[in-house]
């Protein structure tokens, strides 16, 4: 596994092809893909994965604070601010529609993110953010938002990641929701940025 760290923070990876034969037999049999990744300078790290019903327009990017992070605020890429003091200075934010992601973060949502503690949640395309190679989808697909996933530091067996995993389809069945209200204007609204998940 390659693993590819950008501007906007964490966590995107490419896949090798042994791999991604791997994640789209778990993506058949199961609908989500749980991968721990052996990094170099970070150790092991747990990513949760599942496609969304369909495309959505909401770019959300939820994360642990730190120097990458910070950095990427000096650099313009803005940081949501909830209000509440404490997950402020815990998270990084990041979306394309501030007072939807705010509604997604309410004060419960924020409590369990808090105690989860080393977590990240993001919502991105094949691209930008899981990069594996799926039979038959074009290179337009690959650029829709069409994925959510959920990353922590540690290696993560099945039943210790069941609880991430079922929180982040949580939050992804919010997402979806949210979207229902104020679906997209446009199909450019649903592709997602380069810097999307990383």
């Amino acid at each position: 596994v390659v693993v590819a760290a950008g501007v906007g923070g964490v966590y995107a990876y490419r896949a090798s092809s042994r791999n991604s034969k791997k994640h789209l037999a778990s993506l058949k049999e199961r609908g989500y893909v749980i991968h721990v990744a052996h990094e170099k300078n970070t150790g092991p790290v747990t990513r949760i994965w599942a496609p969304f019903k369909k495309a959505v327009p909401l770019y959300v990017h939820v994360s642990n604070r730190d120097l990458v992070q910070v950095l990427a605020g000096r650099l313009g890429i803005k940081d949501i601010k909830t209000g509440n003091g404490e997950f402020d200075r815990a998270f990084v934010v990041r979306s394309n529609r501030p007072e939807q992601v705010k509604a997604l973060l309410s004060p419960t949502m924020q409590t369990r993110l808090l105690k989860f503690g080393d977590i990240a949640f993001l919502t991105g395309s094949n691209e930008s953010l899981i990069c594996v190679d799926i039979p038959h989808e074009t290179a337009d697909e690959r650029k829709l938002r069409q994925y959510w996933m959920i990353v922590t530091q540690g290696e993560l067996s099945e039943e210790q990641a069941q609880p991430l995993l079922e929180f982040g389809r949580e939050l992804a069945g919010c997402v979806e929701d949210l979207c229902r209200k104020q679906p997209a204007s446009s199909v450019k609204e649903l592709s997602s940025a380069p810097f999307e998940g990383r």
